[in-house]
């Protein structure tokens, strides 16, 4: 038998690695909002839930987002582009290295920055991440409000891909050397070298599985360690995946990367697999709290 509202909110409470409604932070005027189920600007209740008059309006959030999406791809990119030309090898210990915990640190500081603009309500500027969270909201809804939902989240993912092709475009303009050599710069091509399409599929499938259970297990938990673990899984997920395949797990970033250099060969790889890996880990994540609640 199902508890009772009051006896799951308890319920809730006690468990703060568990996904929390709107509503019952509407509820409650001692508990802060979740960042979690307030990223997008959605979740039950008004948009306001829990947030107050100065809640960042829909075209700030927005903004923010896309801008972010550009600061991402282009301190990214710049990255890769400076170790490519200062290294001999592709792949250098050194190189990967910090490729690695360039993409973690940027992740970090740009998803702290932007979830203060914006009161909680974006953040993650990766399509895959975008889509994990709507999930969540459509879950916690109950299925209500899905044009909502689903508009916002295809909002987000527009200004993202927005964002990350300004951002891939900045770098081709401010550094000459940028396509010299796409796959050595990391503009475009990811390397499937002895993995082959399945392989690669498989590693940014299971790697971005791993990366939204974590964000869905952690977030809800305003603290440093939260946050500081969430950027070395972004840089140990980088730290794998870079020699591997250059994925960045970001389907909107691997998509600017691939029109700016114009490479879209395999392409798609680095689009769906992050996406199906992360609405897995979401599924399997909402199940365990329905069962958790039960």
């Amino acid at each position: 038998m199902r508890r009772t509202d009051v006896n799951a909110r308890q319920h809730i409470e006690f468990h703060p690695t568990l996904i929390m409604s709107s509503s019952y932070y509407a509820d409650s005027s001692s508990v802060r909002p979740s960042p979690l189920v307030s990223a997008l600007g959605a979740g039950v209740g008004s948009v306001d839930a829990g947030l107050g008059p100065q809640a960042a309006s829909v075209p700030a959030i927005l903004f923010a987002e896309m801008m972010a999406a550009l600061f991402f791809v282009f301190m990214g990119g710049t990255a890769l582009t400076v170790t490519g030309v200062l290294e001999s090898e592709n792949r250098s210990f050194l190189r990967i290295i910090t490729v690695a915990l360039v993409d973690g640190f940027v992740f970090y500081s740009l998803v702290y920055m932007v979830m203060k603009l914006t009161r909680g309500r974006s953040g993650y500027f990766n399509s895959a991440l975008t889509a994990s969270l709507c999930l969540v909201d459509l879950y916690l809804d109950s299925g209500h409000k899905m044009s909502m939902h689903i508009g916002r989240a295809v909002a987000h993912i527009v200004v993202q891909i927005i964002g990350s092709l300004l951002g891939a475009v900045l770098i081709v303009l401010l550094v000459p050397f940028a396509l010299d050599g796409v796959e050595k710069t990391g503009i475009a091509a990811p390397a499937l070298e002895g993995l082959g399409s399945a392989g690669a599929f498989m590693l940014d499938y299971i790697f971005s599985a791993f990366l939204v259970t974590l964000l869905l297990s952690v977030r809800n938990n305003e603290n440093k360690k939260s946050s500081v673990l969430l950027m070395l899984a972004m840089s140990l997920c980088r730290l794998v995946l870079f020699p591997a395949t250059g994925s960045t797990l970001n389907p909107s970033r691997a998509l600017a990367h691939a029109i700016v250099g114009g490479v879209l060969k395999d392409v798609w790889i680095f689009i769906v697999a992050p996406i199906l890996g992360a609405a897995t880990a979401t599924g399997a994540f909402i199940w365990m709290h329905r069962q958790d609640m039960e």
